[in-house]
Formats: C-alpha cells, sequence, structure tokens
C-alpha cells in the first residue's frame, strides 16, 4: 500500500500546518505543530473498512511524529482508538 503525505494549508485557528495522508482507499487528515501531529479526521473507503487500512495510515504518522489524540472522535473513530491503543504502545 503507497501512502502519499501532501501539505494543505496553514490554518491561523489551528496554529499549525494541515497535511493529508492518502492510500488507495483512505486518508487522514491532520494537523502538526510544535513536533506534534493531532489526527483530525479519519477516512477509509466503506467497502475496504476493517483491512487495517486506518491502522496501516496511523502506524506510518506514528513512526515518522509524536501522535497527540484530542479525543473527539465519532462513535466509529472511538471504537478504531480504542482498539489501536490496547495494540499499539506508541500512543501519547
Amino acid at each position: 500500500m503507497e501512502i502519499k503525505e501532501t501539505f494543505l494549508s496553514y490554518d491561523d485557528e489551528f496554529e499549525g500546518n494541515l497535511f493529508t495522508l492518502k492510500c488507495d482507499f483512505g486518508r487522514v487528515d491532520f494537523g502538526k505543530k510544535h513536533n506534534k501531529v493531532y489526527p483530525l479526521y479519519i477516512f477509509v473507503e466503506p467497502t475496504h473498512r476493517r483491512n487495517k487500512i486506518a491502522t496501516k495510515m496511523i502506524e506510518y504518522l506514528s513512526k515518522k511524529y509524536v501522535l497527540d489524540w484530542d479525543g473527539r472522535f465519532t462513535s466509529e473513530g472511538r471504537l478504531f482508538f480504542k482498539h489501536y491503543i490496547k495494540t499499539h504502545e506508541r500512543i501519547n
């Protein structure tokens, strides 16, 4: 799975840079400031969910950056996050 990181813009409200991480079937939008990355939005096409695509994208980010989660999740996002925390030790 090829993953591509792209700069989107500087966001005054966030006070940091916004990026997107894309692969064939999904994306993660995230903000970056003060050497930390804040996942803001994770999307995987419905027909490709439960295939570890979101996990692989978050793992890609966690190998490159320190992740910081703000705790605002959809119900599906909270389930993903709880599972990710249980199975990965590199959550900050």
